[in-house]
């Protein structure tokens, strides 16, 4: 083989492999993670150096019915919740809107006006930064943020975020 076709032959393969990782980072699923250890082990072997674990109290305002730990290091801060059933999770998911800056009551919590009918409460939220919710298994994790390497740690451990700003890149129209 000529030189031409040698490299040719390098550029198709590069590009094939190109392909092949986009292709995986787009459609990746996630691990199926069951509980919050599970998901601190996948950061950990990340090489993400947590800080504190911190179990928030029940009586804190919360947005979801599942047990909230925060996650913490010096340039991230997560929240963890945790459910008792995948199906709970998913519900809950559901109740997220696309942008992730409204969340809605869960069904069972309704208010009555004075003509009887029920009125479902929904919760628009100002995040201090970009919010981004992923759901794996028994867990949905926000995060709020810009950091593309996190962004893509999460995809991988989490899978596709299901809420949230797209992602972040800096110098570009959003």
């Amino acid at each position: 083989m000529g030189k031409l076709n040698k490299r040719s032959v390098l550029w198709i393969a590069i590009i094939l492999l190109g392909t092949v990782a986009w292709l995986d980072f787009l459609f990746h699923k996630g691990k199926d993670l069951q509980n919050t250890d599970e998901f601190v082990k996948e950061l950990k072997s990340r090489n993400y150096i947590l800080e504190s674990i911190e179990d928030v109290p029940k009586d804190k305002v919360s947005w979801f019915s599942g047990n909230q730990k925060m996650i913490k290091s010096s340039n991230m801060e997560l929240s963890v919740f945790e459910f008792s059933s995948e199906e709970e999770a998913i519900n809950e998911a559901n109740r997220v809107s696309k942008d992730g800056f409204k969340i809605n009551a869960s069904s069972n919590v309704e208010r009555n006006t004075k003509n009887g009918e029920a009125v479902y409460l929904v919760t628009y939220l100002s995040w201090g930064d970009n919010p981004h919710f992923y759901r794996s298994g028994k867990l949905i994790v926000l995060y709020c943020g810009t950091s593309l390497k996190l962004q893509y740690d999460l995809n991988k451990i989490l899978g596709k975020q299901f809420a949230g700003f797209k992602w972040y890149v800096p110098g570009r129209k959003h």
